[in-house]
């Protein structure tokens, strides 16, 4: 038998969904300093789940859910950064749209693709995945530089990824009681996203695995998530389950017999 946790809808939802552009390299490593450290500030809670991502064409591309947020809540959320961008429009551009979803049809591909196609799911690379949690230390005053310098070098190899909804370091108290509570990796509950860079290219895996070294340098004890993650990770008990693999090892030789 499984028992399954079921939640009240929020009253709104919905996508917010942009394309900024830096129209040099120079100026595109400083707008992710700026944005990284926007969205610690305004975007790392629990009204934003989903997904940012960085490319070589120097944009940033974000496709990121939110609940419970009016339009004046929305306004003001992104107003910092978009006075921002206008004050800075001889380098920088930024166009978006809010696509307001009712809360109970927000999974149902169906209706999305008829009814909202602009904001329907792309089909993403699965031939391989490297995946790290970035703690949320990386994003504060003092290492979002660093940060961002990783961003860009990794971002001339192939495009990369934050994850938000699969880092918890922003989530609601009871959410992250929760998970404390289950066999997850508790590294998940430090961690601001789950960077994600990923290949349909056999011959791009070993620039992705250099690349993606740099941030696991930078985070050794981080982890990550075992369904986004590269399946011959080296040290996969710790780097999967984290301090949770022992008593799951144990358990698994208690009832385990095969």
């Amino acid at each position: 038998n499984m028992t399954f946790a079921t939640h009240p809808l929020p009253a709104t939802a919905g996508v917010f969904q942009a394309t900024v552009t830096a129209k040099t390299d120079a100026a595109y490593q400083i707008l992710l300093e700026q944005y990284l450290v926007f969205f610690r500030q305004y975007l790392n809670n629990d009204h934003w789940g989903d997904k940012f991502t960085f490319n070589k064409g120097n944009q940033i591309n974000i496709a990121l859910l939110f609940q419970d947020l009016d339009e004046q809540e929305l306004t003001k959320t992104w107003q910092p950064f978009q006075e921002w961008i206008a004050k800075n429009a001889n380098v920088y551009s930024m166009q978006s749209e809010v696509v307001n979803i009712p809360a109970d049809k927000l999974w149902n591909k169906a209706f999305i693709e008829k009814k909202f196609p602009q904001v329907a799911a792309t089909k993403e690379s699965t031939v391989f995945f490297q995946s790290w949690w970035l703690p949320l230390n990386l994003f504060e005053d003092e290492h979002v530089k660093s940060l961002a310098n990783m961003i860009f070098k990794a971002s001339r190899v192939s495009d990369v990824s934050f994850q938000i909804d699969k880092g918890l370091a922003g989530a609601a108290i009871e959410a992250m009681q929760r998970t404390s509570n289950t066999a997850m990796n508790p590294n998940v509950l430090q961690a601001a996203a789950l960077i994600v860079m990923s290949t349909d290219d056999v011959d791009q895996i070993n620039n992705i695995n250099r690349a993606m070294t740099v941030f696991k340098n930078a985070a050794p004890n981080a982890g990550t998530y075992l369904n986004a993650a590269d399946y011959v990770a080296k040290n996969w008990q710790t780097v999967f389950w984290g301090t949770n693999y022992p008593r799951l090892l144990e358990i698994k030789n208690k009832y385990d017999f095969a």
